[in-house]
């Protein structure tokens, strides 16, 4: 036993073959908590569900078995609540009058360069934000999910993190999203890297050359979708120019035009869905904590009928059913989450990182995050 009273097991040999991430939770379990949530929030205008996704954190946590050791959630609903005014009033809403001056000085001759200069301002700043957002949300769940007692965290708060999204994403703007592949593992990989778990941090040494190959292939297959789409309703879509009380549109026409587009969207999720499926794979298996390694080998046709049996179930309940779509993800990535390798136990002693006060204040306000 260590000094905590765990039992030391930094000897075992390492398993030869994946060891996976285990999930008990109860879906009936889970669409009656989500639903009392919901009526609650309702009736609170909103307040409670603060305290409604503590609650299902909470829940998916404690169902979740990691080396056969439950995880532990200790975020509360108002962490959440008051990191969300944080955000609502020091960076929103002045963003939002930045965004409103700007417009105003837009409608007057006079101050219309004043405003186009202006309105550019709050909108390269949301990008900056997002990525703080990202950031500081992975950092305090991190801080407030106990394994053994230990937590994780980061001594970064994510405002450099901001400036390294702003660079990257400028990087694909301007290479047509050529550099996607690679400004996506950066991202990854630098966010990971500065965070950990214990005294040990996460190492990411995903690399995006694998990914280019599907990348490309993707985007050439995308390419041709949609120049075969404008090809064959290049008709149609003249004829909308000369739509008028003299010439109304012909329904029939239309029906086909709006049947083709809804296709093609179907048709380029399809095409980049393998894409995102290697994505996943590739980032989860060049991640290690220590000794431990994981894995992740959900491939195309998972996503696919994960995605199907998700529009299914949400067609024959009505809709009910989005009630569980987080344990339903939760599931799905545990089920295709393993580990390889065993932690060094006897060096496992609590995060020295700085723990946050408040909730993902902003990643709540940008909507980021499935939980």
């Amino acid at each position: 036993m260590d000094s905590q009273g765990f039992e030391t097991r930094g000897s075992d040999p390492a398993p030869d073959h994946p060891v996976p991430v285990e999930f008990s939770g109860d879906t009936m379990v889970f669409f009656w908590m989500v639903l009392v949530n919901g009526i609650l929030s309702l009736l609170t205008l909103g307040i409670y569900r603060f305290w409604g996704k503590a609650k299902v954190r909470r829940y998916l946590w404690e169902k979740t078995s990691f080396f056969g050791e439950p995880l532990e959630w200790t975020g509360t609903g108002m962490e959440l609540f008051l990191g969300f005014l944080a955000a609502l009033f020091v960076i929103l809403l002045p963003l939002g009058l930045v965004i409103g001056a700007a417009q105003f000085l837009l409608l007057h001759p006079a101050t219309r360069m004043l405003g186009g200069i202006l309105i550019f301002i709050p909108y390269i700043g949301i990008i900056y934000l997002l990525g703080v957002a990202v950031y500081k949300a992975v950092r305090y769940r991190l801080t407030r999910t106990l394994w053994r007692g230990i937590r994780g965290g980061a001594d970064a708060k994510g405002w450099r993190y901001g400036l390294t999204m702003l660079k990257l994403r400028a990087v694909q703007f301007f290479s047509l999203g050529i550099a996607t592949p690679w400004a996506s593992i950066q991202m990854w990989n630098r966010r990971t890297n500065e965070m950990s778990f214990g005294p040990t941090h996460f190492q990411s040494t995903a690399d995006s050359k694998t990914l280019y190959k599907r990348f490309l292939l993707a985007f050439v297959i995308a390419l041709g979708f949609v120049s075969l789409f404008i090809i064959a309703e290049l008709p149609a879509l003249k004829s909308l120019k000369t739509v008028g009380p003299a010439n109304p549109p012909d329904h029939k026409m239309l029906g086909g035009l709006f049947g083709a587009y809804f296709a093609l969207i179907i048709a380029l999720n399809f095409i980049w869905l393998s894409y995102h499926a290697l994505f996943y794979r590739m980032i989860f298996s060049n991640l290690h904590w220590g000794n431990v390694q994981f894995h992740f080998d959900a491939r195309s046709k998972d996503w696919l009928l994960f995605i199907l049996s998700t529009i299914g179930w949400g067609i024959v309940t009505l809709g009910f059913a989005n009630l569980v779509l987080p344990l339903r993800y939760w599931r799905f990535f545990s089920s295709h989450l393993s580990t390889t390798g065993n932690p060094d136990y006897q060096a496992l002693t609590q995060s020295t990182a700085l723990a946050p006060t408040q909730g993902e204040g902003l990643a709540d306000a940008f909507d980021i995050g499935a939980v």
